[in-house]
Order: C-alpha cells, then structure tokens, then sequence
C-alpha cells in the first residue's frame, strides 16, 4: 500500500517515511481496537447482545464505552500521524488525497478507478467508475 500510494502521489523520501509511520500508528490503532474487544468478531458481539428476548442495554454500553476508551487512547498518536504526513504534501498531492476521499472506496490510488497521475486533471469533471 506504501509504495502504491507513494508512486501515486510521487512522494519524496521525507513524505515516504511519513506515510510509513501513519501506517504503522493505523495498524497499531487497528490491533489495539481488536485486543479490546473481548469478542474478536463485532458481528458477533452485536448477535451476543441480541440473543436474548431484549437487547442486553449493559452489554452494549460497555461494549461502547470499551470502544470508545480505544478510540481515546489510540487517536492522538494517529491524528498527529496523519497530520504530519498531510502537512507535509505539496498543495497539487493534497488536492489528490481530497479527490481520492471524496470518491470513496469506489477509488483506488494509481490503480483502476480514481487516476491520481497528471492525468486525473485532464478528466476532473468525469466522476470515476462506480462498478455498479
């Protein structure tokens, strides 16, 4: 994913080695939420809360506010991750990752779908591909 976003947005060393440790706090983020969650599976977790003849009311607010707790220790890290790795981008490869956002998981960097080359200028007003 590194080296496809990176030749996506023709990042330098520097940005590189930024987009490397917004990947590693998304994963470590990623690993914390899963070793909170008692049940490895949310879907699982959502069919245990609704077993019964009544939605377990105290089993779903622990299980938010076990969620919620990840997400406030995680986030910092992640967000000035994120934030140096943005900051860092030249206006054209910024103005890249908005369109890339904004087109949604129909989008993929220098792949099939959203063009993130000079290309991608040259069609700005053709929406991408949806697949469906």
């Amino acid at each position: 994913m590194i080296e496809r976003v990176s030749d996506a947005l023709v990042l330098d060393a520097n940005q590189k080695q930024r987009l490397t440790v917004l990947s590693q706090k998304w994963h470590a983020f990623q690993e914390a939420e899963r070793a909170s969650s008692h049940d490895k599976d949310p879907r699982q977790a959502m069919l245990g809360l609704l077993a019964g003849d009544h939605l377990d009311q105290k089993g779903a607010q622990a299980w938010v506010e076990q969620r919620t707790q990840t997400l406030r220790s995680q986030s910092p890290e992640l967000i000035k991750a994120a934030a140096d790795f943005f900051d860092s981008l030249r206006p054209e490869q910024q103005q890249k990752v908005r369109k890339f956002i904004a087109h949604g998981s129909h989008a993929k960097m220098g792949g099939k779908g959203m063009m993130l080359h000079q290309e991608a200028s040259d069609h700005a007003d053709v929406p991408a591909h949806s697949g469906h």
